[in-house]
């Protein structure tokens, strides 16, 4: 699971979408180990703003509002700010209205642990 990339991770996300319960249990065991990982959260942002497909770039919204605000700090200070930029933009962005509902759910987590100490700014201007 440590060198998962995006593209693994989709298949592993496009599991969950089968109706074949043993490999979806499968599915969610893998994934709870591995979104203990910050490769987890950096994978899920890459697929909630690139997949081609709606599902994926919707269930990876979905985990990415779980697992942010525990990998957040694990995040360097770039890191963190390309976060913050690539969720607004992706909210601009999405055509399909469920999956930006769910990005404006991501921003909403990560901006509980946020906004309090005045550290997204941008979510105001």
């Amino acid at each position: 699971l440590d060198n998962l990339n995006a593209a693994g991770l989709q298949q592993l996300l496009g599991t969950m979408f089968t109706p074949d319960t043993k490999a979806v249990r499968q599915a969610t065991t893998l994934l709870k180990r591995y979104f203990k990982s910050v490769a987890a959260l950096e994978n899920l942002l890459i697929l909630l703003s690139t997949s081609p497909e709606t599902n994926i770039r919707q269930i990876s919204c979905v985990y990415t509002r779980k697992i942010i605000t525990n990998l957040w700090m694990k995040l360097s200070a770039e890191d963190q700010g390309k976060t913050k930029v690539l969720l607004l933009t992706r909210y601009i962005e999405e055509p399909v209205t469920i999956v930006k509902k769910n990005i404006a759910d991501v921003i909403g987590q990560l901006g509980q642990l946020l906004i309090p100490n005045k550290e997204w700014n941008e979510l105001f201007q």
